[in-house]
């Protein structure tokens, strides 16, 4: 990821997620959870630099 965070690369497709997004709106990012939150956690992002068309 070289100095990129972890959010940004997901929403931008750069980083596997497995299960994908689950909802992009103008200014959220909803998405699976990588990491040990454990199984059925959702995430929250608030995509200031997302791309319109990753997810």
């Amino acid at each position: 990821m070289s100095g990129e965070c972890l959010a940004c690369g997901l929403m931008a497709g750069r980083v596997p997620l497995p299960g994908g997004c689950v909802l992009r709106t103008e200014f959220w990012v909803v998405e699976h959870c990588v990491g040990p939150l454990g199984l059925g956690t959702q995430l929250r992002t608030l995509a200031l630099s997302a791309p319109a068309d990753a997810g």
